[in-house]
């Protein structure tokens, strides 16, 4: 069975390292005790040296592993290699510039795209947000229980390119 990719999307600029990471590393829990074939990808991956910040800034151009560079490259490349997005902006204060990217890269290049906000009193709420989503939830355990339901296990597969259905180029 061919491991399905998840990008997991959502506010850094601004959080706390644990409001980061925490919600990330709970979703990789779920994916690997459901035993499912899913794997969570994380833009926080190795950089746990942020957990002294108070407020992480959106590049720190001293460390060549999170300069504004890299930081665009990997995420980038991570959401790209991806099958779905799961972009969580619950409790989001201001729009997540980083996220409405990888929002836009997934859209573009016809990946599934899972958002998980509040029905009301969120920065993200958009046409645009909501136009490119697959499914939005308002409870983070549903969306991550729907993902492994609908693509994960014996009978989950990995989401088909919307685009090569209906003769795009597409890259899933």
């Amino acid at each position: 069975m061919k491991e399905v990719l998840v990008y997991l999307a959502g506010p850094i600029t601004g959080t706390t390292y644990d409001e980061c990471t925490d919600w990330r590393d709970e979703v990789c829990r779920q994916f690997d005790d459901s035993n499912c074939g899913l794997k969570g990808i994380t833009p926080m991956r190795g950089k746990s040296f942020l957990k002294k910040e108070k407020s992480i800034k959106d590049a720190y151009d001293d460390n060549s592993h999170c300069d504004k560079h890299a930081i665009f490259l990997r995420d980038k490349f991570d959401c790209l290699r991806s099958d779905i997005v799961l972009a969580n902006f619950l409790g989001a204060k201001n729009v997540s510039i980083g996220s409405m990217f990888e929002v836009a890269w997934a859209h573009q290049t016809g990946k599934f795209i899972v958002v998980v906000m509040e029905e009301k009193d969120n920065p993200h709420i958009h046409a645009f947000v909501r136009e490119s989503a697959a499914e939005i939830f308002h409870d983070i355990d549903e969306a991550v229980d729907y993902i492994i339901d609908t693509f994960g296990g014996k009978y989950g597969k990995a989401p088909e390119n919307p685009a090569k259905r209906f003769g795009g180029k597409g890259t899933g």
